[in-house]
C-alpha cells in the first residue's frame, strides 16, 4: 500500500470520527440530560422515585415559574431549555418530560411525582432542570417553548442544518 493511499484512509477515518462526535454532541450524550424530541416521553430515572412502579406514584404537572432557552455558540446550534419552579412538598420530585413540536412551538409537559402512600413534609422546595431541545435541522426563525403553560421564545438567525455532502466537496 502506498503512502498516498494510507494518508487517504487515515483522512477518511478521521472524518468519520469527527462526524460521530458531532452527532453525539447534537443529540446530547450526558445521561443526566433528557433530549426533548418530537412526541417523546422521557422518564427521569434518578432520585428515590426510580424504585417505585408508575402505579405506586401520584403524578401531577410540576409547578413552573420560569422558562429560559440558552443557545450555545456552535454550529449546528444547540439549545437548552432551563426550567425553574417549586416542588410542593418534601417527597415530590421531577419525574418525566413529555414533549412535541408543532411547527415553531415546542410543547413540553414537565411532570412531578411522589409515592402515593408517602407521608411528606409540607415544605416548598425550589428546583431547576435543564433539557436539550432538538433544534437540529430547523430553519431560521423564531420558536416558542411552552412548559406547563409558561412560555418563552428564541430565534435561530440561520438554518440549523449541516450539509455534510456539500462540506466534503470543499
Amino acid at each position: 500500500m502506498s503512502s498516498k493511499t494510507g494518508y487517504a484512509l487515515l483522512g477518511i477515518l478521521v472524518a468519520a470520527i469527527i462526524v460521530i462526535i458531532i452527532v453525539f454532541a447534537v443529540r446530547g450524550s450526558n445521561n443526566d440530560d433528557v433530549a426533548v424530541n418530537d412526541g417523546s416521553v422521557q422518564t427521569l430515572d434518578r432520585g428515590s422515585l426510580s424504585e417505585y412502579d408508575r402505579d405506586e406514584l401520584t403524578i401531577t404537572e410540576a409547578q413552573v415559574d420560569t422558562v429560559d432557552v440558552v443557545l450555545q455558540e456552535s454550529f449546528p446550534v444547540q439549545a437548552t431549555a432551563v426550567v425553574s419552579g417549586s416542588l410542593r412538598n418534601g417527597c415530590e420530585e421531577i419525574y418525566e418530560v413529555l414533549s412535541r413540536r408543532d411547527g415553531n412551538t415546542f410543547m413540553i409537559t414537565l411532570n412531578a411525582a411522589q409515592p402515593t402512600d408517602a407521608v411528606c413534609t409540607q415544605v416548598v422546595r425550589p428546583y431547576e432542570e435543564s433539557f436539550p431541545l432538538d433544534v437540529a435541522g430547523l430553519t431560521a426563525g423564531t420558536y416558542t417553548v411552552t412548559v406547563n403553560g409558561v412560555s418563552t421564545t428564541f430565534t435561530l438567525d440561520a438554518d440549523n442544518v449541516v450539509d455534510f455532502a456539500e462540506n466534503a466537496l470543499k
